[in-house]
């Protein structure tokens, strides 16, 4: 079974493999977690590591009703 986790009770999928200080890799838009199927086997020797599918993304799904997405910096 692939992981998810709950955030305000939408699941969002994720990798994860590894130990030690955790490292997350963020895949860019139009993409998925694996996008780093092969850089994340060479970090999760030193690192914990982390892939989440965004939002709309990979396993996640997308959100149901209109939502606005903002980006502030």
């Amino acid at each position: 079974m692939m992981p998810y986790a709950q955030i305000n009770g939408f699941a969002a999928h994720y990798t994860e493999a590894g130990k030690g200080e955790t490292v997350v890799l963020l895949h860019a838009g139009g993409t998925s977690s694996a996008h780093w199927r092969k850089i994340a086997p060479q970090l999760q020797g030193r690192f914990r590591v982390v892939a989440p599918d965004l939002i709309g993304f990979g396993e996640t799904g997308s959100w149901s009703g209109e939502r606005e997405l903002t980006h502030d910096d």
